[in-house]
């Protein structure tokens, strides 16, 4: 069973880390966690990554936050090229070409 780490705020605990097999650690190891009953699961969510992890002790729900994936230079390029075609082609239409 899964063993989670973390700063602990009242029934919130921000998650550090995570430990599936709990054989893996020690009594003392095992009395600076929380046993919990599942690992946390992330919701996907296209471009955008999780920052931080919390697990409120009460519900035993896991909640997230999210900020935007880093984009990468050829990313950026593909897009910028994007608009660059976009607008050539707004400018075209209004020019009556």
């Amino acid at each position: 069973m899964p063993y989670i780490f973390g700063k602990k705020e009242n029934d919130l605990v921000t998650v550090e880390s995570f430990v599936l097999v709990d054989d893996s650690l020690s009594q003392d190891d095992k009395n600076k966690g929380f046993y919990v009953n599942s690992a946390p699961q992330e919701e996907f969510i296209e471009g955008k990554v999780v920052i931080k992890t919390y697990l409120n002790l009460t519900t035993g729900v896991y909640s997230f936050d999210y900020a935007d994936k880093p984009v990468e230079d050829s990313e950026k390029i593909t897009q910028m090229q994007e608009e660059i075609d976009l607008l050539t082609l707004e400018i075209a239409t209004l020019k009556g070409v």
